[in-house]
């Protein structure tokens, strides 16, 4: 791709698409928005790094009114390095070291959050996985582990399940049984907070967390993050004057390079300067209107698939059972997908690439109509296709 313009973006040889990709989140304002590109240049001319200056505290304030209990935020550029500071503020402050998340969920690729090769075997003992949607689960696994359990990290929508909310009472469930056993409740709002509601999923679900990580919508494009906290927890981090030595926190200082990075900065928050209520009721209506469109498409073709997610976020998945965990959406058809996903490419519609997609404000009823003509166009071609691959995908077969 080489330039971005609103809900649209061109490739190198003049194609014009529609973006739902947006960075996979951040551009909830869509590309090149004139306020922020200016917000930029006006600091970039200013600042760039390297000493406090008013943005940051501007952009903190900022934050708290969308997330009042954010009492105190420290940045840093991306959203794992985010994550893997909030687990180890509370494996400082609790003196434990082992994180219960949830199957299926992304926090980063930081060593104390992921799974893969080339992380060692003993930081790896200290994750338990917990299955999403299943309060029952959760409890047994939180009351046999309350006294080694450091913090519970849960993204309240999981992107590798497609963004589906879980029941609204597994929420209230896990604050409660975190609360009895007296275990930390980090939310991970990378991607939900700003963009499902104003305070993210703590403000949708009606859950207020210990603490929350911020990403991607909160640097408006560019990289920047944050976790926050109550003063008494983000207090580990401080450095506390005493009248002759400076008195260093546990965890005290926060170095990197980038975390005051002003540019970021400014362009986070110009753009929750406009994420006013007029503009989450029209990403709601035109984010309902396609998942109802593609849902009926499917339905009338005699297709079976999900279509899930929630807000400004969906996701279609080729599974004939509803995505409840990860394991669910691990069932459904990822080649159909792909299929799909290649075939709407070719037609001007930009898709999530294995991944669920992301509406921004400049969409209009107009963009959404000719996504749903696509998409119906592209799923009637599929049906041979889904008869070869996954015959039990089609109805009447």
């Amino acid at each position: 791709m080489k330039r971005g313009q609103g809900c649209r973006i061109w490739d190198v040889d003049g194609n014009e698409y529609i973006d739902y990709v947006n960075n996979y989140g951040p551009l909830i304002m869509g590309h090149n928005h004139p306020k922020v590109l200016e917000a930029v240049r006006q600091q970039v001319e200013d600042l760039w790094l390297g000493a406090p200056s008013e943005i940051e505290i501007r952009l903190a304030e900022k934050v708290q009114e969308f997330f009042p209990n954010a009492e105190r935020i420290l940045f840093c550029p991306t959203g794992a390095e985010a994550c893997m500071k909030a687990v180890r503020t509370y494996r400082a402050t609790t003196g434990k070291d082992k994180i219960a998340m949830f199957d299926g969920a992304f926090h980063g690729a930081s060593d104390s959050l992921f799974f893969s090769q080339g992380i060692p075997k003993d930081l790896l003992s200290k994750i338990n996985l917990m299955p999403f949607n299943d309060p029952e689960s959760v409890e047994r696994l939180v009351k046999a582990n309350k006294n080694e359990l450091a913090a519970v990290i849960v993204e309240p929508t999981i992107g590798n399940m497609g963004h589906q909310p879980a029941k609204r009472e597994f929420y209230k469930a896990l604050r409660e049984m975190t609360e009895e056993n007296d275990v930390p409740l980090i939310f991970d709002e990378i991607v939900d907070g700003f963009r499902i509601a104003p305070g993210g999923a703590q403000e949708r679900f009606g859950v207020k967390a210990d603490m929350v990580t911020l990403g991607k919508i909160l640097g408006g494009g560019f990289p920047l993050a944050a976790f926050a906290s109550s003063k008494e927890t983000m207090n580990v981090w401080s450095i506390r004057k005493s009248s002759s030595l400076d008195i260093v926190g546990p965890l005290a200082p926060h170095p990197g390079t980038y975390n005051d990075f002003k540019v970021s900065m400014a362009a986070g928050l110009s753009t929750l300067n406009q994420l006013t209520p007029s503009v989450y009721k029209h990403l709601e209506k035109i984010g309902g209107d396609l998942r109802s469109g593609l849902e009926k498409a499917c339905s009338d073709l005699g297709i079976k698939a999900q279509v899930t997610g929630i807000g400004s976020i969906f996701h279609l998945q080729f599974t004939d059972e509803p995505i409840v965990n990860a394991d669910s959406s691990r069932r459904a058809n990822k080649l159909l997908y792909r299929i799909f996903e290649l075939s709407m490419l070719n037609k001007g519609i930009n898709l999530g690439k294995s991944h669920s997609s992301f509406l921004s404000e400049p969409m209009t009823e107009s963009e959404i109509k000719r996504t749903l003509k696509a998409a119906e166009e592209t799923l009637a071609a599929m049906k041979p296709m889904i008869k070869d691959i996954a015959p039990a995908l089609l109805t009447g077969l």
